[in-house]
Order: C-alpha cells, then structure tokens, then sequence
C-alpha cells in the first residue's frame, strides 16, 4: 500500500506537539509513565477546539499505511519524516499517555467515563500503530509501563460482557468487595517452582485478577454506548496482533507475559460466535468477525522465536488457558455447585482451548511438546472432584495425548501411572476415567528406539490390568468407576478390546496373577524376628497373610515328603493382620519386605511365605478369578458397586457363554432382591439381556422367571414399569399363531409359558395375571393376540396356552372366544387333569357370558363330579368356586343359589362322623377320600360360612387331636372343650390327615371368631409338641391369617410364633422370618416382649440362609418402618443376652424356661454369636 507523506504530516502536526512544554514532556519520560500528570494549561487552551476523536482515528489510519508499506525501500521512513517535519516524537507518546490514563481513572457519570474511555482506547490503537511501524525500536517507542497500561483496557471488555455464567449480580459485588483485599496477597512472580518427573519447571496455578474496576454506585453505559466501545476494543485487540507480528518482545518478558495475560481471558467471551478457525494469516485479520478466535490468534503470535523461547512461551499460554479447559468459573476460579451441571458457554470453552491446544501440538511441533506435558499433569491434579468434571476433563486429556509422538505418549502414560498410585481416591478415580477413554483409541505399536520400560504402557492390556487391580480398590466410588469400566470393555464391539479381556480369564500356558493374588518370597533367613505388616492402602480385600512352615527335618520325621510344597504347621495354623506399612517400590508394587516370623525351638525357619490374601474366601470357582470378584463385588456394602458388578458380570456371560453356570446366575437372581433400586433395577435388565442375547438355557429361563417375575409387584414404580417392558419383549411380541412360530424368541417365549404352565409354574402364574392386567389397560390384548394363543391348544404348547388364557379370559371381555372354550369342555372333560383345572377356572372367570343353557348344564355336572369326592385337592378348589360364580349369576328368582352344597356337607359329616366314632375305622382308613372331604369342607367354608354345621367344627377337632391335646392349657389358657372326644388313643391319625385337617381347621376359624377363640390355644402349643415340620409350618400360616382377621385374639401368643426362629427345621424358621416381618410392617403386631430379641437371634442362626434374611428383614425392611428400634433396644440387648436379670426395668418380660434355653447366649462359648448380634443392633 502506498504512503501519503503529506497527509502523513498534516494529521500528526494537528497534535501541536511543538507547543508542549520540553521540560513537562522530559518529566513525564523520567517518570517513565508510572504517574498520572495532567496537560500543560497552555497546551489545552492551544487545542481546545480540536476534535479529539477524530484526529486519532485520522492518525491510526495513516500510520497503518506505514505498518504495511514502510518496508518499502524507494520510501523515506516514517521516523525521518516525522524528524523532518518538527513533529516530537516523545511529545505525541506523551499525549497519548495522557488520554490512556484518563480512560483508567473512575467517573460516576456514563458519559463522561465513555468519552475518556473512547479517547483512551483510540490513544491505544495508535500507540500500538506506531510501535508496528518498521525502525520504531530504534527511537524507542516501545515502553514496557506505557504498553502495559494500554493493554490494561482490554478488561474493559469484561464489563461490557459477562460471559462466566455462575457469576451473578450479587456474587460480582460481593467478589468486587473482597477484591480490594485479595490484592495485597496476589503473587507478582513465581516464589516456587515445582518440578514434573523430569527434573523440569512447572507453571503454578492462575493468578485471580481484578477484573471489575467499576464500583456498583457508577452509573451503566446505554446499548449504544456498549456497542461502540466494544467495537474499539475488538480493534485495538487486531492492532495488538499486528503488533506481535511486527515488533519483536524478546526483551522485554514481563510484557509478553502481560499480553498473554490480556488475551486469554478473551477467549472466554462471547464463545458462541467461534469459528474454530486458527490458521488465519495477520493480513487476513479483517475478515475475522469472532473475539475468541481473535485472542487465539494473538496467543499464536506470542508463541513465536521472535517473543523469546517457545517452549517457555507455550507454558505461560497453557498456564492462562488453564481454568478455561478445567471449566472453572468466577473470580477465584472454582467449580459449579453441586446442584448445578456444567453450563453450555462453559462446555463450549474449553472445547475451544481442546483444539486451540492440538493446533499448536501440530503447528510447533517438538516446541510445544514440553508445555503440553505440564498442561496435562496440571489438568489431572486440579480437576474438580465431581464427576462431570472429571468426564470432561479426562476426554480433553485424551484428545490431546493421543496427538503426541510415541515415546512422549508413553511418558505421559507412565505419569498417569504413577499418579494413579495416589492415597486420594479422587486421584485413582481420574486415572480410571484417562485409562477408559485410552482404551477406545488403537493400540499404538512401540518404536525399536523406545525404551523397553516404557513399551509396556503402551499395550492395552496394561490399562486393562490397572483397571481389574482398581476393582478391588478400598474406596467405593473407585470400585465402582473401575467395575464400570471393565463392564463397557467387556461390551465393546471392538474386536482387539474384547481380545484382550477375554486373555485375562480365559486359560493359558502362563496365566496371569491377579495383584490380589500376588505372592512375595523373602530370602532365607536365619534366627528371624516378626516384624509385622500390613494390609495394602489400595486394595480393600487384601490382608497380610503371615505362614510360618516347618523344616525339611520335622517333615521327616512327621513321615511327610520335604521335597513336597510347604504348608503350615499344625501348631502355627492361623492369620494375622499387622500394622507395620509394608515397603513398595519400582512399578510392579512391592519389591521387598522385612516383615518375617519367630523362628520355631525345636527347628529353623529356612524360607518365609508373604502372601496377600483375599478376606472373603472364592466360594465360587471360575477359570482366573476376575469371575469371582465380581460375585464378591455384587455383595458390597456399597449400592454403586453392587450394580457395576451385576452389569460387568452380565458382559462376562453374554463374552464367554461358558461362564453361564448356575453360580453366575444366581448372583444375578439375588440382585433382584437387592434393597436399592437402582441394583434391582440393573440386574432385571442384565437377566433379560441374556435371555435375549445369550445362550439357550433352560437353567437360565427359569431363573428368568423366578427373579424377574414377582418384580412386576416391586414397590417402586420405576422397577414395576421396566418389567412389564420386559415382559412385553420376551412374551407379547413373540406371540404368533403355532404355524409360524419359529424364530428362537419365539419358541423361547413358548417353552417359558409352558414352564409356567407345568407344576414348577404355579407361583408364577399370579405375577402373570398381573401383567396381563396391565396389557389389557394398555390396549394391547387384541382378538389376534387371543387368536394367536389359542392355535397352540392341542399342540405341544398346550400348557402355556391355557395358562395364558386363563389370565387373558377375566381381561378380554369382548374379544374372548367363550365358544371356544364351552366346546373344549364338553370334549375333554375328561382329559388331563391340569388342563381340566385350568379350562374350569376360565369358565368360573366367564360365568356372567355363559349361556344359561350352558350354565344349568355345567352346575349340574359339577355338582355330581364334586359329591363323589374322588377329585384332587386343586380340581375341587376350582369345581367349588365355579359352582359358587355359576349360582350367583344365576336367574333372580332362585331362593337359594347356594343350595348345591348342603348335600355336599351332609355327606362330609355323614362319613367324618362314622369315621371319627368307629373305634376300628383307623384300620381300614382311606387317606385320599378322608384328604377329599376336608379339604373341599375348608373351600365351603371360605366361600360359603353360614352354610357349615356345628357338629362338622368339632369333627375337625378331633382329627387334630392328639394325646397332648388333653393337657388343654398353656399358661392358664383353655385349649378345647371337654365336651370334645375322640376315639384316637394316642395319636392313630397319619401325619397326612392331620396336615390337612390343620389346614381345614384354620380355614374354620376365619370365619367362626368363637371358634377361632378356642382354638389358638391349641393351635399355639402345636408348635412346640408337634413331631411334623409340616404341621408347624402350616399351624404358622393358620396363625399368621387369624392376627390379621382377629388381631387381638392372637396377639398374646406372638413369643409362641417366634420362638419357632429356634425351630429344627429351617422351612419352619424362614416361614416364622417372613410371616413376623409382614405382620410387623403391617402393624398386626408390635415390638414388645421378647420379640425383638428372637430377632437378633436368627441374625446369628446356624444356617446362613437364615441370618443372611433375617439380617434383610430388619435392616431393609423393618428398620424403614421403625427408625428407632435399633436405639431403643440396645441397652436391653446387653442385659437379655448376658442373661442379667437383677435390673429393675431391663429383662423384665415373661419367657418360659423352654424359651430361655433356646435363646441363650450366656457364657464364653457364645461370645462370637453375642457380639454379632449387638453389632446388629448398634
């Protein structure tokens, strides 16, 4: 471009510098700009009609034209132009000075601030003009101070724009208040320096600036105003990267590091209006329109051989940079609240200092190399300890490392290494979230020139051994973060990621030793001493494992082979857990140790065995062990964990299907009985995907069915929702007719309702009318549906189909094929027994749209099917509440619709009572009909009470009683009657009668209250005479209805109830656990007596079955109900199970002798089972 000399001359003499006093002008250079002094008097009255405004504008543009076209060596320099034509160099500076100091000083005034800032930044713009134009170093034109206080403006623009989200208003003036404070304790330098691993320089951390320089009393600037200044700023900002491409700053270090630290708070604002555009050239500035862009492109300028070293220029730009690409926000630089996730402009940031960091990777080279490292190391030791920051943060750290060359790589993976080895847990946490992303990226394969140590970080499998060894980590989170990561490695579909797990455990030549596992030989040693050890501080399942072995000598003579391995000596058998830090060194974790062990009298220790040692025992086998950890981990105490594990042990099985075995299953199956609902929720989706996606195992079906059926009824909503997704995917969309049926999903959904349908299925069915219930209010049991699953009657899928329509008949009111089913009936009346029950139960359900024909057709043949009492228990169930269902639908004029059962009950009685008086009847006794008539005299009794005979309760009595019977009391209670007899010395009676007739009885009393009243008695001393397990289970269900039917009248033989948690049997303990446990929530029955202490006696039963439940029971369930009952009883705890009776108010409930020596825990030998129950308890 060419120069203009003249107008060159014309717009700077208009500054009338000659008429400025030289000793005002050389006072202020002395000054070297540090002081504020106003213009000469004379001079403003010499100027005051100037238009200052536009004589800087007219003056930056004719020194532009000198930036650009004063290289030109056909044309005189503008610095002999201005010598030539009397215009003072010092004198212009000095005035442009004097307008960049006004613009700093405060005015409470709007306008007046404007105008002095106008003036002020246009002074700027053409003082970085001048020092842009070509042999401006030679007349020293560039002063550190002046520069420094022009570069000061650009926080100008974090007034006018706020970009930092988290910074509200009140915050910004509490912050400005604090401010004045927090200056006097700023950091002008570096007072220390720490050092990376290489023995070199880091940068600390940034420095908190005073960016708010208005007070909240001044008055705001109007849009317009806004606007105007922001556009200066944005061009003083390009005239400062024209600077930097011009000028060099090599001497003067404190400026370069102001500059950097002038423009990178820029590129924090307005970051929606990035391009993501860095290799723009400084003759292209023009057409940049973004502010952030800009500021990038002036730190590009800095990092330059021209402004000093690059390598050091690059760490000062990262250190600047830095809380923008952590997201940190505010003046002191903190994270956002916990409430609160990341802002979007936050995200956006750091995503543009991510690639402003890869671009200068890329551009620099080997230069910016060394910065990045510390960048990185300084990312990773400030991130904020909250998950969505540690997410961001690690992504970032990948993007950027996966750009470095190859031995620089493995450096930073060595760091990672060593900084994952860390007492923080967040440390590890961090290394987890680095090492997961790493292994998304490919394996790169290690130069012939690296050094051998360093290859080793190379290779994924590194990263997938770190992340096992964390799964054993003593901090939960970390657990669960590594669990997670081993589930999605698991499930990744990359080919070489699934390689390397699956080497892990499946079996090879050498296999790998988990670092649970990992055996230490110490040296032989002579005369030793112990010395202890200790647990790992990072691996919370490893103790200290002390062996002490005998000699080759006393093998011998023990007859043993001293050639064999070592084992322990019988009389050093046993584990110790010691105190002392055990020593680690090098990178494989411990090296040596000098923990070691007495030495035996009689012979020489020559060898000593340091092993670490899992706490829990492997119940479970597997092929390596990753297997069983994550069995153990499913058991943590921690929700996280546990659901981690379920879903990493769904990838193993789904990886290896040789891993389905039924152990493996059943830790999923037990997760969905798991107290927090995010585990019961993760394995209901981790079973169903292996059903979907797995092998075909019948084993795994019905594991299916069992755990994730009764989920339908879950207490929380969430779960009941996932479920009936689940059912739907598994059952309803794999229903189709039997012709086309012959996808695997769907013969898979058949065989599963045919398991429903068969013997084993009979729990499940009422999980299923649930569902069903839900399809129909869905809209989803359609004619097709029922269409569907009736082409599979008659097939081998018969089962399934009825026991599908049994539950879609009461749902499907007007679709359902009623013809279909009368004409079944009337064919196969006579058929299978199953089908038989369940085609009787679809027409009991349909009574109301039966024709009457049909209905009088069908009463009459029940009627005489039922009073042969030749049918099964189930079928006469169904017989006697379809005749129930017919009468009541039937005609209006019928007096009596339940006249069908008083022959029925004549002929009961009738044989009963023959039976019952008959001294020589027990000789000849028929079991089955005798089984016939009580049971279908409990059905009338539940449907049809008021129709029952008096004579027919005591019948019923004296099958159930026996000789202990006769002692009718317990305590001062009346059993039976006196007037009740029986022919029966002793007890004549089968077993099987009189379970059945235990059953009928208890039917009877809920509906008789009399009669209900004189028998809990002996219904009570049943449960400790009784020989049967199966009569004192079913006499606690008996009981367990008549609390909640006739609460008060069983409420004083609860401590009867549970002391059968002392019973022989463990069916009759689980049932007494859960029948208690319901009718506590329920509030049938309260915490008093000895009740709660029966409890903390099954947390310490024999059976692990039953501590492991009863432990469930009060903690997951009853302790939800009932906050305080750990706190009230505790005290009494101590007393009852030391058996301290001498207290005025503790121990004071009655207990017989009986339930005293069931239930005690006095002495030594008990000590174990005491404290575990009041660890229970506190």
């Amino acid at each position: 471009m060419a120069v203009n000399e003249d107008e060159t001359v014309n717009t700077l003499l208009n500054f009338r510098t000659s008429e400025l006093c030289p000793d005002w002008t050389r006072s202020v250079w002395n000054l070297d700009f540090t002081e504020y002094v106003s213009l000469p008097v004379e001079y403003e009255s010499a100027v005051e009609e100037l238009d200052w405004l536009t004589q800087l504008r007219e003056a930056i543009t004719v020194c532009r034209e000198w930036v650009e076209g004063g290289r030109n060596p056909h044309v005189r320099g503008f610095w002999l132009v201005l010598s030539d034509n009397e215009i003072l160099l010092k004198g212009l500076i000095v005035i442009l000075f004097n307008f960049i100091e006004n613009g700093h000083q405060s005015y409470d005034e709007s306008d007046v601030r404007y105008k002095a800032q106008e003036k002020a930044i246009l002074a700027s713009q053409l003082y970085f003009t001048l020092v842009s134009i070509p042999g401006s170093g030679a007349y020293k034109v560039f002063h550190p101070i002046l520069y420094c206080r022009c570069l000061e403006l650009l926080k100008v623009y974090r007034q006018l724009v706020i970009a930092e989200p988290p910074v509200n208003a009140t915050k910004r003036k509490k912050d400005h208040d604090t401010l004045g404070g927090e200056k006097k304790k700023r950091k002008g330098t570096i007072s220390s320096q720490d050092q990376d691993e290489e023995g070199q320089v880091e940068f600390p951390g940034p420095e908190d600036e005073d960016l708010l320089n208005t007070t909240c009393d001044q008055e705001p600037y109007n849009s317009q105003q806004v606007s105007a200044l922001m556009k200066l700023l944005f061009s003083l900002t390009k005239t400062l990267i024209t600077l930097l491409e011009c000028y060099s700053l090599k001497e003067c270090g404190d400026s370069v590091e102001q500059t950097i630290q002038r423009l990178a708070p820029l590129t924090r604002l307005e970051p929606e209006t990035f391009c993501r555009d860095f290799d723009v050239r400084s003759d292209s500035l023009s057409y940049v329109r973004s502010l952030p862009e800009l500021s990038y492109l002036g730190l590009i300028s800095v990092i330059s051989s021209k402004h000093g070293d690059e390598e050091e220029l690059s760490r000062q730009v990262f250190k600047h940079i830095l809380p923008s690409i952590l997201m940190l926000t505010g003046s002191n630089n903190s994270a956002v609240s916990a409430a609160q996730t990341i802002p979007r402009d936050l995200l956006a940031i750091k995503g543009h200092c991510v690639q402003f960091v890869s671009f200068l990777v890329k551009q620099k080279g080997q230069s910016s190399l060394h910065g990045v490292r510390i960048l990185l190391q300084h990312m990773s030791t400030k991130v904020p300890d909250k998950a969505e920051y540690r997410a961001k943060t690690a992504q970032s750290i990948v993007t950027i490392t996966k750009l470095l060359p190859t031995e620089v790589y493995a450096r930073m993976l060595r760091w990672f290494h060593r900084y994952s080895r860390g007492e923080k847990g967040g440390c590890r946490m961090f290394a987890l979230e680095i090492y997961g992303l790493l292994l998304n990226e490919p394996e790169r394969t290690p130069d012939s020139s690296l050094d051998e140590e360093l290859q080793k970080y190379l290779a994924h499998k590194f990263l997938l051994e770190f992340i096992i060894a964390r799964c054993s980590d003593k901090a939960s989170s970390v657990r669960a973060k590594a669990i997670t990561l081993l589930a999605t490695s698991l499930a990744s579909g990359v080919a070489w990621i699934q390689r390397e797990v699956k080497d892990l455990f499946t079996p090879c030549p050498r296999p790998a030793i988990p670092c649970s596992d990992r055996t230490l030989v110490v040296s032989e040693v002579e005369n030793a001493t112990t010395i202890g050890t200790s647990e790992r501080s990072d691996c919370v399942n490893c103790t200290v494992r002390l062996v002490k072995l005998i000699s080759a000598e006393a093998r011998k003579d023990d007859g043993r082979d001293s050639t064999a391995a070592a084992a322990p000596a019988a009389t050093f058998d046993y584990t110790e857990k010691m105190t002392t830090p055990l020593t680690v060194a090098g990178e494989e974790g411990v090296s040596e140790s000098t923990a070691l062990i007495t030495d035996c009298a009689d012979c020489t220790v020559k060898l000593v065995k340091l092993s670490l040692a899992e706490v829990q025992e492997l119940t479970i086998s597997d092929r390596q062990g990753i297997v069983s950890m994550l069995c153990r981990r499913s058991e943590d105490e921690k929700c996280a964990v546990r659901k981690a594990a379920v879903c990493a042990l769904q990838n193993v099985i789904l990886l290896d299907s040789g891993f389905c075995c039924k152990q493996n299953l059943e830790v999923l199956h037990k997760r969905c009985l798991d107290p927090a609902v995010s585990v019961r929720k993760q394995a209901l989706v981790s079973l169903s995907e292996l059903l979907l996606r797995g092998p075909d195992s019948d084993m795994l079906q019905r594991l299916w069915l069992d755990a994730v059926l009764p989920m339908i009824l879950d207490r929380e909503t969430k779960i009941q929702e996932k479920c009936m997704e689940m059912l739907e995917e598994v059952f309803l969309n794999n229903i189709v007719s039997h012709d086309t049926a012959c996808s695997r999903s769907q013969l898979r959904a058949w065989h599963m309702l045919n398991t429903m349908g068969g013997e084993l299925g009979q729990e499940l069915r009422r999980y299923l009318q649930k569902c069903c219930q839900f399809w129909a209010t869905q809209g989803k049991v359609k004619a097709a549906l029922l269409s569907a699953v009736q082409s599979h009657v008659g097939t081998e899928n018969y089962k399934g189909a009825w026991t599908l329509l049994v539950e879609l008949a009461p749902v499907a009111t007007t679709k359902f094929d009623i013809d279909f089913v009368i004409a079944y009936w009337k064919e196969n009346r006579h058929g299978d027994l199953e089908t038989v029950q369940k085609v009787l139960n679809i027409l009991g359900r349909i009574t109301d749209r039966l024709p009457k024909q049909v209905l009088t057709s069908l009463l009459s043949e029940l009627h005489t099917k039922l009073g042969k009492f030749d049918s099964s228990p189930a079928l006469i169930s169904e017989m006697i509440t379809a005749l129930y269902r017919i009468c009541k639908v039937q005609e209006s004029g019928e007096k009596d619709p339940t006249h069908w059962c008083a022959d029925i009950l004549q002929a009961s009685h009738a044989y009963l009572s023959e039976m019952v008086l008959d001294e020589d009847c027990h000789r000849h006794i028929d079991e089955e009909l005798v089984i016939c008539h009580l049971f279908t005299l409990g059905e009338i009794a539940q449907l049809i009470p008021s129709k029952m005979p008096k004579r027919l309760f005591m019948l019923v009595e004296s099958l159930v009683a026996t000789t202990t019977l006769g002692n009718n009391e317990i305590g001062s209670q009346e059993v039976l009657s006196q007037s009740v007899r029986t022919q029966f010395k002793g007890s004549k009676m089968s077993p099987l009668i009189r379970v059945h007739a235990f059953t009928t009885l208890g039917k009877l009393c809920l509906q008789n209250e009399a009669m209900a009243k004189k028998c809990v008695a002996a219904l009570a001393r049943e449960l400790e005479t009784s020989p049967d397990a199966i009569i004192r289970n079913n006499v606690i269900l008996i009981m367990s209805d008549l609390c909640v039917r006739y609460t008060t009248v069983v409420d004083r033989y609860i401590p009867n109830v549970a002391a059968c948690l002392k019973d022989e049997s463990t069916l009759v303990r689980r049932q007494t656990l859960t029948i208690l446990t319901s009718l506590l929530q329920e509030d049938y029955v309260k915490w008093k007596g000895s009740l709660f202490f029966r409890y903390i006696m099954a947390v310490v039963d024999r059976s692990e079955e039953i501590r492991s439940f009863a432990k469930f029971c009060l903690v997951h369930l009853l302790l939800h109900r009932y906050p305080a009952m750990f706190y009230v009883h505790f005290i009494e705890c101590l007393f009852h199970f030391n058996a301290y009776e001498k207290h005025s108010a503790y121990n004071k409930f009655q207990q017989s002798k009986r339930e005293k020596k069931l239930f005690s825990l006095n002495g030594v030998q008990n000590k174990e089972k005491k404290i575990a129950g009041l660890q229970v308890s506190a």
